[in-house]
């Protein structure tokens, strides 16, 4: 839906957490569409609903994996060992065809337990799909992962005319919310990226060179706020396409 990050230049600095909004936020409407996969996540739910589980590599260094209980449920039964092999498996073998097998991070998002956390993100309920597969997602009966390479992040930002800067270091495991994961300079402003602003690329699917390129709009702009929201255009098409005209 939309995404929040934390802006800074040389005479202002501010921190932000995203469990809810703070004060701080602006909404900034940008002129960059509004790019996703969720196409590509619609055909993975489909081929997993058949097979238990099924996975697929996207471009732009990402890995995505779909997997559904009641298929797991038929095809092995209780032979949970059988079933973790090949999820295992199927994940590293998109992994590798993304060709982030050796990134140094991986930055993971796993759909499961995670419906009404946030409030900018999109919920389960108007994904593109089809009332019973938004449901299975709600109730964890459809799990979706995203795998996407600290370094392919960089190379997105820096791909749109910025510098891009990796916060994480070796020993970041667990990557709690606020956690600053990526920074995009330009001239003396400078916007980061925290763990929880990154939904937009591991849930919503956005293409992370759209999320550059906004990035760089919003940078760009006259004065921009210390807390920006930033919405694509053509947003609405995609979760709201009866509302819209275009």
């Amino acid at each position: 839906m939309s995404s929040q990050a934390t802006f800074t230049s040389s005479s202002a600095a501010c921190s932000a957490t995203f469990t809810r909004p703070r004060r701080g936020a602006r909404l900034i409407q940008l002129t960059e569409p509004y790019v996703t996969n969720l196409a590509q996540l619609r055909e993975l739910i489909r081929l997993a609903k058949d097979r238990g589980c099924e996975g697929m590599a996207l471009p732009q260094g990402r890995a995505l994996v779909v997997s559904s209980l009641p298929a797991c449920l038929r095809r092995w039964g209780a032979d949970h060992a059988e079933q973790g092999r090949v999820l295992v498996a199927t994940r590293q073998q998109v992994i590798e065809q993304a060709g982030i097998g050796t990134a140094m991070h991986h930055i993971r998002g796993v759909s499961g337990d995670t419906a009404s956390r946030s409030g900018i993100m999109a919920p389960w309920s108007i994904y593109p799909f089809s009332p019973e597969e938004c449901a299975a997602l709600i109730c964890d009966l459809l799990i979706f992962e995203t795998i996407v390479s600290g370094e392919s992040l960089v190379t997105s930002i820096e791909q749109a005319g910025l510098h891009g800067e990796l916060l994480l270091t070796p020993m970041d495991i667990q990557v709690g919310d606020a956690r600053d994961v990526l920074r995009a300079h330009w001239r003396e402003r400078a916007m980061t990226w925290h763990a929880h602003s990154l939904g937009l690329v591991l849930y919503e699917l956005v293409e992370p060179e759209t999320l550059a390129r906004g990035t760089r709009e919003a940078l760009q702009s006259d004065r921009p706020p210390a807390e920006p929201v930033m919405v694509y255009t053509r947003e609405a098409h995609t979760w709201l396409p009866g509302l819209t005209n275009d």
